[in-house]
C-alpha cells in the first residue's frame, strides 16, 4: 500500500473561475484586440486609487480589457494593489492571453515593495519556471520572505520547499517548524505533511499519536492526503488499533477526491476483503482508476477523444439546405462559419470522408477571421498531431488564444495539457500568443493563422 509523501506544491496564484463564451461576439472582441484597439475606456487625469478602483469594477462585469487599460498606468505609478490585479490577469490568461512573463514581472514589483501575495508568487514562478528562469534559490527567497509576514499557505509552502531540499539541502527540522508555525493556524495542508513526519520520524522525534491527531484534523478537514495516510495506520494498526472498516472509510475518501495512491489502496481492500466485501470486480475497478487518475486539480484527459469542439449556439452543419458546394462557395467568399462549419464536418467525417488536413486548413481561415471555436480546434489538432506535425507548442499557443477570448472549452482543455509540457515550452507559447494577440489585422480571411509548419 502507498504513503503518500510531502511533495512541493506549486500553487496557482491567479487561479479564477473561467468565464464561457465563443462565437461572433467573442470573434468580435479577439479582433478588436489583436487590432491594437482600445476595447475600454483609457485612465484619463484619474489618481492611481480612484483607477485601481474603476479597474476592479470593469474586472467584476468580466471587461478585462478595459481593466488592464484603467490598472496599467496605476500599476506603472507603483500601486502594489493594481501591480497584483494585472499579475493574476496575466497568470489566468482570460480576457488576454496567458502571459507568465508579464505576471513575473509585476508579481516582481510588487513582491519589491514587500507584498505577502506577490512574493509568494513570484516564488511559485522561480520554482516552477514559468515566465522566468527555473531558480530553486531565488523561489526560496521569495518564499521565505512571503513566509515570515505569517500567511499559513506562505509558510507551508517554505516548508515543503526546505523538506524536499529545493534551492537549500533538505532539511526536515527546519521544515517542521514551518509547518508548526502553518498548524497553530489550523492549515489542513500543514497537519498532513507534519503528521507524516511525526510518522515516520523525519525532522522530528517519532510519535505515532502525535501523527494521528494531525492526520485526523486534516482528514476531518477534507485532506486527501492525510486521509490516505491516515488510512494506512488503522490498517497496519500503527498508533491505533487496527481497523479495516475505518481504513477503508478513509481510503474511499480520499479516492472520491481523485487521489491515485488511495484509489490503489482501496483496490487492495476489495482485493482481500478488508472491512469491506471482498469483490475481485471492484478491486480491479479501483486497481484501474489508481493507474490512470491523474489529480483532482488535473483531470484525466483522453486527446483521441476528442476530434472537434462544436459552437452549441449553430445549428447543426447542413442545417436549411446547406452542402459542401455551398460552404465551400461561401468560405471562398471569407465567411468564416462556413469555413469553420467546413473544418468540422472534415475533421469528424459527416457526409465527407474525414480529413484532417482539410479540416486543419479551413479551422485555420476560420482562426485567421478570429473565430475563437475554430482556434480551439487548431489546438486539438496541433496537440494530436492530426493534419499537421505534433506540435504542443502551436497547440498551447491557440488555446492560449482562445481562453483569452472568453472560451471555456478552450480554458479547460489549456489546463489539463498544461501538466504535458515544459516550462520552456509553455513560455514559447505564451510568447507566441502575445505576438499574436497584438499583431495588426487586415480583414477578415487575410490574414493565414500560424500553424506549426510555418512555424
Amino acid at each position: 500500500m502507498a504513503v503518500v509523501t510531502n511533495t512541493t506544491r506549486r500553487r496557482d496564484p491567479g487561479r479564477r473561475t473561467p468565464t464561457g463564451g465563443g462565437g461572433r461576439a467573442v470573434a468580435l472582441a479577439l479582433c478588436l484586440l489583436v487590432a491594437g484597439l482600445s476595447a475600454g475606456p483609457v485612465l484619463g487625469q484619474a489618481d492611481p486609487a480612484s483607477a485601481l478602483q474603476e479597474a476592479e469594477a470593469a474586472l467584476a462585469r468580466n471587461d478585462v480589457p478595459a481593466a488592464v487599460a484603467l490598472a496599467t498606468p496605476a500599476a506603472d505609478a507603483g500601486l502594489v494593489e493594481a501591480q497584483l490585479l494585472l499579475a493574476g490577469i496575466y497568470y489566468r490568461g482570460s480576457g488576454v492571453p496567458q502571459d507568465y512573463a508579464a505576471a513575473a514581472r509585476w508579481y516582481t514589483l510588487a513582491a519589491r515593495s514587500g507584498n505577502a501575495e506577490a512574493q509568494n508568487a513570484l516564488g511559485v514562478c522561480y520554482a516552477a519556471g514559468l515566465g522566468v528562469r527555473q531558480d530553486f534559490a531565488e523561489a526560496l527567497k521569495w518564499y521565505r520572505a512571503a513566509a515570515e509576514q505569517g500567511d499559513p499557505r506562505h509558510q507551508f509552502d517554505l516548508a515543503a520547499m526546505i523538506e524536499n531540499g529545493h534551492g537549500t539541502a533538505p532539511d526536515p527540522a527546519k521544515a517542521a517548524r514551518w509547518y508548526e508555525k502553518a498548524v497553530a493556524q489550523g492549515l489542513a495542508e500543514a497537519e498532513a505533511n507534519l503528521g507524516i513526519l511525526y510518522l515516520e520520524g523525519r525532522g522530528v522525534a517519532r510519535d505515532a499519536e502525535r501523527a494521528r491527531a494531525l492526520l485526523s484534523a486534516a482528514a476531518d478537514k477534507g485532506e486527501a492526503k492525510a486521509q490516505n495516510n491516515l488510512g494506512l495506520m488503522y490498517v497496519r494498526g500503527q498508533g491505533v488499533a487496527q481497523d479495516y472498516p475505518k481504513a477503508a472509510a478513509l481510503f474511499r475518501q480520499a479516492a472520491e477526491q481523485g487521489l491515485k495512491p488511495a484509489m490503489t489502496n482501496l483496490g487492495v481492500m476489495y482485493d482481500n476483503g478488508f472491512g469491506v466485501p471482498q469483490s475481485e470486480t471492484r478491486a480491479f475497478e479501483w486497481y484501474r482508476r489508481g493507474g490512470r487518475a491523474q489529480s483532482a486539480a488535473v483531470p484525466e484527459l483522453d486527446l483521441t477523444a476528442i476530434d472537434a469542439v462544436y459552437d452549441s449556439r449553430l445549428a447543426p452543419p447542413y442545417s436549411g439546405g446547406w452542402t459542401v458546394k455551398s460552404y465551400e462557395s461561401a468560405a471562398a467568399r471569407g465567411d468564416v462559419l462556413a469555413a469553420f462549419l467546413l473544418g468540422y464536418v472534415h475533421a469528424a467525417g459527416i457526409r465527407v470522408p474525414r480529413d484532417y488536413r482539410i479540416a486543419a486548413r479551413y479551422y485555420r481561415q476560420a482562426a485567421a477571421g478570429g473565430f475563437v471555436p475554430a482556434m480551439t480546434n487548431l489546438g486539438l489538432l496541433s496537440f494530436r498531431g492530426l493534419g499537421m506535425p505534433q506540435d504542443f507548442v502551436t497547440g498551447y499557443m491557440w488555446l492560449n488564444l482562445a481562453s483569452a477570448a472568453g472560451h471555456a472549452e478552450a480554458s479547460q482543455l489549456r489546463a489539463a495539457l498544461r501538466p504535458r509540457m515544459t516550462a520552456g515550452q509553455i513560455n514559447e507559447a505564451q510568447d507566441l500568443a502575445k505576438r499574436r494577440w497584438k499583431k495588426p489585422r487586415t480583414g477578415t480571411g487575410g490574414d493565414t493563422a500560424r500553424s506549426a509548419d510555418e512555424r
